[in-house]
């Protein structure tokens, strides 16, 4: 069966979960759920998503809503986070009657920007992954969501036919990490140059 995605964000010890829903002239709408169905480059809900994140700092995760036994399979905890917190953020993410939030519309164009993890001290330059990962054409896979995500794996619409250069290792490592969308990258900071592409496009 089908995944389906959440956002939880973090501020402080205040939280926000995002049901993918984009508010277009006054109305919401609602982005198709499944990982691979709105994890690209151009996607409104994304791209205004990262609009959240400009020069400000949040915790994120893309909350999978089988991430529950992704957790289970790793007692001593995920990316430096306890089994104990995540299953926390799990249940806040998923649990029945939360009011999800909404996103207004307001793409944020990644062109000379840098997706900055303050936790790890990395970056990713948006304009050269692009370039590095567009395929079939103009199609490229947003790095955000692949790299925050909690549960990739586990369902269908998931990451989950690489190409042989993708960097699968990378898949999840910045769930729940301190996450900012900057106009220059930390000079001490560390760059990383993921490669997320499927097969079965030619």
């Amino acid at each position: 069966m089908g995944q389906y995605y959440k956002i939880l964000t973090t501020t402080g010890k205040r939280s926000k979960v995002y049901d993918r829903s984009i508010i277009i002239n006054g109305k919401a709408e609602y982005t198709m759920a499944k990982l691979m169905e709105h994890s690209w480059w151009g996607n409104a809900f994304v791209d205004s998503f990262c609009r959240t994140l400009y020069k400000k700092r949040r915790r994120v995760v893309w909350m999978g809503d089988y991430a529950n036994d992704y957790i289970k399979r790793y007692p001593g905890g995920i990316n430096g986070y306890s089994e104990k917190l995540l299953a926390k953020l799990y249940k806040k993410t998923w649990r029945k009657g939360l009011k999800n939030n909404a996103i207004e519309m307001s793409m944020l164009d990644l062109t000379g920007k840098f997706i900055v993890n303050h936790t790890k001290l990395q970056y990713i330059d948006c304009s050269q992954y692009y370039k590095r990962n567009v395929f079939h054409g103009d199609w490229c896979i947003h790095p955000l969501p692949i790299m925050t995500c909690l549960g990739n794996g586990l369902g269908g619409g998931d990451f989950s036919a690489p190409t042989d250069d993708t960097t699968y290792s990378l898949v999840g490592t910045w769930a729940y990490d301190v996450i900012s969308i900057e106009d220059y990258y930390p000079v001490k900071y560390e760059e990383i140059k993921p490669v997320f592409k499927e097969k079965g496009w030619d």
